[in-house]
């Protein structure tokens, strides 16, 4: 989830680091991708991330229409153009609107194509290329959260791309908004987000409200982030802010 602001100290990028820098997969081939999604969204290795990618595009020159495949090449992708590796975000684009055509109600899909468009557009040459780009993608991402708005990944999508852009674009909002409505997930069904992820919410969460001068809400949230996994990386950078 271009992170060149505040946020980009709390999260990485993207994101949506989206949405992430706790997870790191060992191999493709042992990707469950429902719950390993955000190990994607936060891997920053780039001879990982290459080698997923290398042996996901094998998959898809046999099987096209492998949704989890087409998943896994968008989301690395994704990974790599948040790094700013050049064409990455292009060539996520280019294979997610191919997922997109096979499995249209998928909100993820188009959450995270979306994200990659206002990438294309951060590294285009043109100011009225970067502002079409932009202005092409966040509604992408907004359908997404609509279209799946429980779904804690493209929540992460939004806070992180959200956190990314330009303040003129007004889409700090949804930092907040989607951090807070993961917080409101955890609290019904903690069982369904793992423990280092919420972890990483509520020292983003504290993040924001240190932002925002509001000490008392921040410090609130760095302490719940070290009671959930004290040794993570998130518990660690939360017990730094106390």
């Amino acid at each position: 989830m271009m992170l060149v602001h505040f946020i980009e100290s709390m999260i990485g990028r993207k994101g949506f680091s989206f949405l992430i820098g706790i997870f790191y997969l060992l191999s493709v081939s042992s990707l469950a991708f429902g719950d390993d999604v955000g190990k994607l969204l936060g891997l920053r290795d780039k001879d990982q991330l290459n080698k997923i990618i290398s042996e996901a595009e094998k998959v898809f020159a046999k099987d096209p229409k492998d949704k989890n495949n087409l998943l896994t090449l968008g989301m690395a992708l994704h990974s790599l153009a948040d790094m700013k590796v050049k064409g990455a975000p292009q060539k996520c684009v280019d294979f997610l609107k191919h997922a997109n055509k096979e499995y249209p109600e998928n909100g993820l899909i188009i959450a995270v194509m979306g994200s990659c468009l206002t990438m294309v557009g951060r590294d285009a040459p043109s100011i009225p290329d970067k502002m079409r780009y932009v202005n092409e993608g966040t509604p992408m991402i907004d359908k997404g959260v609509s279209m799946a708005p429980d779904d804690i990944y493209i929540r992460m999508v939004r806070a992180g791309d959200s956190a990314g852009l330009p303040k003129m674009f007004g889409r700090m909002k949804y930092v907040k908004e989607d951090f807070l409505h993961i917080e409101g997930i955890i609290k019904k069904t903690p069982k369904n987000v793992p423990l280092e992820l919420q972890a990483e919410v509520y020292y983003k969460l504290g993040m924001v409200f240190k932002s925002e001068k509001d000490e008392a809400s921040a410090k609130s949230y760095f302490k719940k982030a070290v009671e959930v996994v004290p040794d993570s990386e998130w518990g660690k950078k939360a017990k730094s802010e106390l």
